[in-house]
């Protein structure tokens, strides 16, 4: 009955007694009840950000693609003449020589 709002504790007072703007009364009383606070207060939602351009403009299907050169690429280090090649020589060569053309031949060469 405590903590039931305001109509539920205005029922119960008056099967007993007739108090004057009683539910008046009684909202003065829950806003300064703690418990009545922290269960009945609502929950702040975050609002998110307005989307980019490009993803909301229309456009056909991989006309804009990116390619992802940190991996991680399952690449198996091999043998050849040069012995093994390890992965981290690759991703090095890779970062050094980086890809300036940007064309889908380039992207696969290096």
């Amino acid at each position: 009955m405590f903590h039931g709002g305001i109509h539920l504790i205005a029922t119960h007072l008056r099967q007993l007694y007739w108090i004057p703007q009683l539910k008046v009364v009684i909202n003065a009383r829950l806003r300064r009840c703690i418990v009545c606070l922290r269960y009945g207060a609502e929950t702040a939602f975050q609002r998110m950000a307005d989307l980019p351009a490009a993803r909301v403009n229309q456009c056909r299907s991989f006309e804009e693609a990116g390619l992802d050169y940190a991996g991680p690429f399952p690449i198996k280090a091999s043998r050849h003449r040069g012995g093994i090649t390890p992965i981290k020589d690759i991703f090095r060569y890779i970062c050094m020589h980086g890809d300036e053309s940007c064309s889908f031949g380039s992207c696969f060469v290096v």
